[in-house]
C-alpha cells in the first residue's frame, strides 16, 4: 500500500482479491508516468486468476472500461476500444483464449450474477451491504438493477431474494416505476442526489405538507422521472403534477426505500471535479458542469414549463425565462433512428471549440436562426448537452464480428443520458437548411469527451 515507484514497468498479481478498487489499485502501481526512462507500457503477469473456479476475468477488464455497457467479451476477442483515452490492453494469443474462455463459462442470468456478488460482498463484510457499498467494491452502474421490469432485479428485491433481508411485501409497487428509477439512476450529480435523501427525510418525518413540496427546481428533476407511471394511474386527460410524485412516495414505501438506496448509491459516485462555470449559469438552474442528466432531469433544471405534460423530442429546445436555447447533441449518428436528413455534423475541433449544425429547416429567418443570432449578439444564451449514441440502437440487437461470430450485445440500459458541457458561444455562421455553426465552449471539454467528439467529425 502506498506504493509510487515511477519506473515500475511490470507487475506480477499474487493477492486474490474480490474488490474491483484493490484490483484496479494493484494494475495502478504500474501505471505511474515516467518520461526519464521512456516506459511506454505496462506488463501484467497475473498469477492468481484461475485460483478458483468462480474468478471473474470480466468483472477484471469491464471495470477498466470507460463505458460500462459495452460487452467485455466483444473487446477481448476484437480489442479493446472503450478504454479511457490514451490507454490500450494487449492481451497475447492464449491469455486472450483463456480469458474469452472463463468469460462465457461465466455466463448465467443477470440476476444469478448481481445475487452471487452480493453474497460475496455480504461474507467480506460480514453484514448486509447498501448498493451504495456493491456499487463502490464493484464498479456496477447503478441502472443495472433496473435495466429490465423485473421487480426482482431492484436492490431491495435481490437482498430479499439473497436471504439478506425479509421478503418486501410491497416490493410489487415498484413494477411501474422501474424505468422511472432507471432514468434517476443515469444522473451523476451528487449534489442533486444528496439534495434527494434530504427530502426523503422530510417527507418521512411529516415536514412535507399536503400542498406540495420545495420550490427547488431539483426536486422537479428527481420526481419527474415518474411522470409516465403515474400518468397510467390517473384518470384519461388528467395532468400529472409534481404533488401526484410526492403523493406516490408518500404512499408506496417500498419505492421510497429503494429510491433512498438508489440516491445514496449516486451521491458517492466519483466523478472527478467540478469546474467553475466560464458562464454562470441563473441561480436557479441546478446543474453542474461535466454531469450527465435525461433530457426531462434538465429540461426541469431549467424551468422547461410543460415539463410534468410532455418532453419536446428535437434536438433544440428555447427556455423563454432564461433566454436558453438548449441545444441537444447526440454524438454517434450511425444509428437505425438516425436517417440522411438528421445526421448532421456535430463534432469537436478542439476541446474549446465545437461545431454544430441546427435543425434541418433552419435559416436566419426561421425563430431559431433569429435566436443563434441573438446569441451572437449578446442577447441570449445557448447551452451545449451531448452524449455518445442514443443507448437503444446496440442493445437492440446482437453484432456479429468479422470472423461471423454472434457478439454478445450490450446491455440493455435505458435511453442513454447527456453530459453538460456548459456555455457555447457562437463566434461563425454558415449557410443555411440547416445552419452550420462553429463557437468555443466556456470550460474545455474533459479529455474522454473531446475523444468521442473529434472521432464524430
Amino acid at each position: 500500500e502506498g506504493v509510487d515507484i515511477p519506473e515500475v514497468d511490470t507487475v506480477l498479481f499474487m493477492r486474490p482479491t474480490d474488490s474491483l478498487t484493490v484490483y484496479v489499485q494493484q494494475l495502478g502501481r504500474g501505471l505511474r508516468l515516467c518520461p526519464p526512462i521512456g516506459k511506454d507500457s505496462l506488463t501484467v503477469l497475473d498469477f492468481v486468476g484461475q485460483y478458483r473456479k468462480e474468478f471473474r476475468f470480466g468483472d477484471r477488464l469491464g471495470a477498466m472500461l470507460a463505458d460500462p455497457a459495452v460487452s467485455v467479451e466483444s473487446q477481448v476477442e476484437n480489442g479493446f476500444t472503450a478504454l479511457p483515452p490514451g490507454c490500450s490492453i494487449t492481451l497475447e494469443r492464449i491469455a486472450r483464449e483463456q480469458v474469452l474462455a472463463n468469460i462465457r463459462a461465466q455466463t448465467r442470468s443477470q440476476r444469478e450474477r448481481l445475487l452471487e456478488s452480493i453474497k460475496r460482498l455480504r461474507e467480506r463484510l460480514e453484514r448486509t451491504p447498501s448498493m451504495r457499498e456493491f456499487v463502490e467494491a464493484t464498479r456496477t452502474d447503478p441502472r443495472i438493477f433496473y435495466a429490465k421490469s423485473d421487480v426482482r432485479l431492484s436492490w431491495i428485491g435481490l437482498i430479499a431474494r439473497a436471504g439478506l433481508a425479509p421478503p418486501e411485501e410491497q416490493l410489487d409497487q415498484l413494477k411501474p416505476y422501474m424505468s422511472a428509477l432507471r432514468a434517476i439512476a443515469s444522473t451523476t450529480d451528487r449534489c442533486m442526489a444528496e439534495f434527494g435523501l434530504r427530502f426523503l427525510d422530510e417527507l418521512e418525518s411529516g415536514d412535507i405538507g399536503a400542498s406540495g413540496g420545495s420550490l427547488d427546481r431539483r426536486l422537479d428533476c428527481l420526481l419527474v422521472e415518474l411522470r409516465s407511471a403515474l400518468r397510467k394511474k390517473l384518470p384519461s386527460g388528467t395532468p400529472v403534477t409534481q404533488l401526484d410524485a410526492i403523493r406516490a412516495l408518500q404512499q408506496h414505501r417500498a419505492l421510497r426505500a429503494e429510491m433512498r438506496q438508489l440516491l445514496n448509491a449516486i451521491s458517492t459516485r466519483v466523478t472527478g471535479p467540478v469546474p467553475e462555470p466560464g458562464v454562470t449559469l441563473p441561480s436557479e438552474v441546478p446543474l453542474l458542469l461535466h454531469q450527465r442528466y435525461t433530457r426531462n432531469q434538465l429540461l426541469a433544471a431549467f424551468g422547461w414549463r410543460k415539463i410534468w405534460r410532455t418532453t419536446p423530442q428535437g434536438g433544440v429546445a428555447w427556455v423563454p425565462a432564461h433566454s436558453a436555447y438548449i441545444m441537444l447533441v447526440t454524438l454517434d449518428k450511425g444509428a437505425a433512428s438516425f436517417t440522411e436528413r438528421t445526421r448532421y455534423r456535430d463534432y469537436a475541433t478542439s476541446p474549446s471549440e465545437f461545431h454544430w449544425q441546427s435543425p434541418a429547416a433552419t435559416h436566419q429567418q426561421t425563430k431559431d436562426g433569429k435566436r443563434i443570432l441573438d446569441v451572437m449578439k449578446g442577447r441570449g444564451q445557448m447551452w451545449l448537452f451531448v452524449r455518445d449514441e442514443t443507448g437503444k440502437s446496440r442493445s437492440a440487437k446482437s453484432e456479429r464480428t468479422p470472423a461471423g461470430r454472434k457478439r454478445s450485445p450490450r446491455e440493455t440500459l435505458g435511453t442513454a443520458p447527456y453530459v453538460f458541457l456548459g456555455a457555447f458561444l457562437p463566434r461563425e455562421v454558415r449557410g443555411d437548411r440547416p445552419m452550420s455553426v462553429t463557437g468555443d465552449l466556456a470550460n474545455a471539454m474533459p479529455a474522454e469527451w473531446f475523444e468521442v467528439a473529434a472521432r464524430a467529425r
